[in-house]
């Protein structure tokens, strides 16, 4: 089984940084935000066969995960179900309410 898992809340992201893929044009791809229940449904499905409880539970692949505008939600189901929750950011969007 896999030592971590990576999910991508949000495919959106507020920079267009050169050397992320990101930035390319992705024609056709929309983008958008996961919906609270399908993040929770996901979260129910794979929280009971984590082997390893201190294994990573990241919760973005390119998408900026601060532009999802549950992202408070999201994170408390993550760790209501006993996930170690990891964010990755460009920070941008951080604010003293927020951190």
């Amino acid at each position: 089984m896999s030592q971590y898992i990576r999910i991508e809340t949000t495919n959106a992201c507020n920079l267009r940084c050169k050397s992320c893929p990101q930035s390319l044009p992705q024609k056709g791809k929309l983008k958008g935000v996961m919906s609270v229940e399908l993040f929770s449904k996901i979260v129910n499905q794979v929280s009971p066969f984590r082997e390893n409880r201190e294994a990573p539970f990241y919760l973005h692949i390119c998408g900026e995960p601060m532009l999802h505008p549950k992202l408070t939600e999201l994170v408390t189901i993550a760790v209501k179900a006993g996930l170690k929750v990891v964010l990755t950011t460009n920070a941008t969007l951080l604010t003293r309410a927020r951190s």
